[in-house]
């Protein structure tokens, strides 16, 4: 690609991002904070870079992370279900604050805390069941089945249910893919009325036996007087159990990857686990499975030199 001038952004090549996408990406941060890219349909998409005009991009209220869910519905998916698998893409200023603040009263750092003996007994047992010495399927033996019993603990879910749960998940990823063909829209489509029914009988079970678990938390949950409407409840209930079992799993296989192309460091954190929460932050940031978020323009947004119209 053409070197820009000094202190211009430079061009995206989609063709040096294939090949080394961290190379391609150093090399556009070197000439500018940003740089020039395009979407799937061609269309100019500026890309911000380092972590401050990052930081501060995502933060900036003239953006609305919509983008998502346009692109969904753009590929065919039905209204009803891109509320429910993005409930929080598809909101914005106010109305995407409330539901925040409702997220925050349900999902307190008490209960948060609550699940970490949980999320261990859970990784010993399935470590401990992996056979030493041989060959092994990290997704298949660790990070596939761990998120799905954890979450089921979160949301008060049978384990039993936690297979079928997941599937409806890895269904529902497919959504968040660059383009979608019809048979993936049916796919993400069928998914998301399965998860819609079973959400539907939680919520049932927990107005039938309220518990300490995050179903029962999200239908009592209010602001400023306010409950959470049903399908709401059943939007966070898809979400959290999309997000929470597919990033999971991805990101521990993404960081399983990282440790066995280091076996230095994996060797060093054996010898000593209180380098593990920092060894996490820097695998979170070396080694993140989210290349970047997308953001739409619902005002005027200028700062320095880019401007980006709504």
């Amino acid at each position: 690609m053409e070197t820009p001038p000094p202190g211009c952004p430079a061009h995206l090549d989609p063709h040096g991002y294939v090949a080394d996408p961290d190379a391609e990406i150093r090399r556009l941060a070197d000439a500018h904070w940003w740089a020039h890219g395009f979407d799937q349909r061609g269309a100019d998409l500026p890309i911000v870079l380092g972590f401050d005009a990052v930081r501060d991009t995502l933060a900036d209220r003239r953006l609305s992370p919509r983008s998502f869910t346009d692109d969904m519905a753009e590929a065919g998916l039905s209204d009803a279900t891109v509320a429910q698998i993005a409930p929080l893409f598809s909101r914005h200023g106010d109305d995407h604050r409330r539901m925040r603040l409702i997220l925050l009263n349900a999902f307190t750092a008490r209960n948060v805390e609550r699940l970490r003996p949980v999320a261990r007994d859970v990784a010993a047992r399935l470590a401990d069941a992996i056979p030493s010495g041989e060959p092994v399927d990290i997704v298949g033996a660790f990070a596939a089945p761990l998120p799905p019993e954890v979450f089921a603990t979160l949301f008060g879910l049978p384990t039993e249910d936690a297979a079928r749960v997941t599937a409806w998940a890895n269904d529902i990823a497919l959504a968040f893919s660059v383009q979608m063909d019809a048979e993936q829209v049916a796919q993400v489509e069928a998914a998301a009325a399965a998860m819609r029914a079973y959400s539907l009988e939680r919520i049932a079970a927990s107005r039938t036996e309220p518990s300490d678990d995050l179903v029962t938390r999200l239908l009592e949950a209010t602001v400023d007087g306010e409950r959470l409407a049903e399908a709401d409840v059943v939007a966070m209930i898809t979400g959290f159990l999309f997000a929470g079992s597919e990033t999971t799993r991805r990101q521990i296989t993404s960081a399983v990857q990282v440790l066995a192309d280091h076996p230095a460091d994996w060797d060093r954190l054996a010898r000593d686990p209180d380098l593990l929460p920092t060894a996490v932050d820097e695998i979170l940031r070396f080694a993140g499975i989210v290349p970047g978020l997308t953001r739409r323009a619902e005002d005027e947004y200028a700062i320095g030199d880019l401007v980006v119209a709504p």
